[in-house]
């Protein structure tokens, strides 16, 4: 029995909110400004976050043997990746700010002060690093006369389908600002050791589906895009060709900034004073879904992932936790029931 549904049965029966044991594996001393995470399908743990000197990094978080853990500096944060995409290897061009972590297999994906794109292959023995840039040259417009204006693009939740496509939400995306949403990137070429080619074009602009309110986390559960605008959780179908489909509202309520989906269960993080984290139950792809239950944390919370109970037994935290980060306290948090 996952957390989830331990955490549902918890609020059906006795109808009280259940108290949860919160540790703190690495503490914000250790590494701040900790946002998005994500899971291997090896079951490494990697996270965005600063060092004591306020560099930006991916770091790699690991389990000791003595059941403490460690972060280790994995790639840094450059706008052109490292010489010869070497992991490890010297680091160029100016520094910047990774704000947006995403995983296919074990391959990693993040956004560097948002005009820089990396690709990372963790593979044991087969590590490279790579990045491009969004630029206007390789930017597609979905409209006639459509621009790409890096200043205007703030890419943040990360996610990417099975075709390998790489999804970014705009937060700078309002009726003000910049009408692009969600961004689609295709990598058009992987031939370089260091070099990433893509191209990237709108998925969603404002006013396609609804008013967009500073676009956050993003999550992709079979052929459903699901993703946080201001206090909303919307899904959009993904079409066979690539395309965005129907749309339907998932759940509303606080501010959200990302947020985990697993076998339907949404655990999201809620940004509130003070910090909590919502159990969101499975819903169908028209329905509506309520909160079932709220974990209140002395933090304001950015991502939550679930630790699965690995079948080999490599688990970095204890299977069935959630795994919290916190941009505005750093360190790292494990919730169990």
């Amino acid at each position: 029995m996952n957390i989830f549904t331990k955490l549902v049965t918890v609020v059906a029966s006795v109808g009280l909110l259940q108290a949860c044991v919160i540790e703190q594996p690495i503490a914000p001393s250790q590494m701040k400004a900790t946002e998005n995470s994500v899971f291997t399908d090896d079951g490494r743990f990697f996270v965005i976050g600063e060092n004591s000197q306020r560099e930006s990094w991916i770091f790699e978080v690991v389990r000791n043997g003595d059941d403490s853990y460690s972060q280790i500096e994995y790639v840094r944060g450059t706008l052109e990746g490292t010489l010869d995409g070497e992991l490890g290897g010297e680091a160029l061009g100016e520094a910047c700010v990774f704000g947006g972590l995403a995983v296919q297999g074990n391959t990693l994906y993040a956004a560097c002060n948002h005009i820089a794109l990396y690709q990372v292959n963790t593979e044991l023995g087969s590590e490279q690093v790579k990045s491009g840039r969004f630029t206007a040259e390789n930017f597609i417009p979905k409209d006639e006369g459509g621009s790409f204006n890096p200043n205007l693009f703030f890419a943040n939740g990360m996610a990417v389908d099975d075709s390998g496509h790489v999804y970014l939400s705009n937060s700078f995306a309002t009726n003000l600002f910049d009408p692009t949403a969600i961004t689609q990137v295709k990598i058009t070429s992987n031939a370089s050791t260091a070099e990433l080619e893509f191209t990237h074009q709108p998925w969603i602009k404002v006013g396609d589906y609804a008013l967009e309110f500073f676009p956050n986390g993003i999550q992709i559960e079979d052929d459903i895009l699901y993703y946080a605008s201001l206090n909303e959780i919307r899904k959009v179908k993904i079409n066979e060709n690539g395309s965005a489909g129907d749309m339907n509202l998932h759940y509303r309520g606080l501010m959200t900034d990302d947020f985990e989906i697993f076998d339907g269960w949404v655990a999201l993080a809620s940004v509130s004073l003070p910090g909590t984290i919502k159990i969101l139950p499975p819903g169908r792809f028209d329905q509506r879904v309520g909160s079932v239950k709220t974990i209140p944390l002395a933090f304001i919370p950015s991502s939550v992932r679930y630790q699965v109970d690995r079948a080999d037994g490599a688990n970095v935290f204890a299977a069935g936790s959630l795994v919290v980060t916190s941009f505005f306290s750093g360190g790292i948090y494990t919730i169990n029931d």
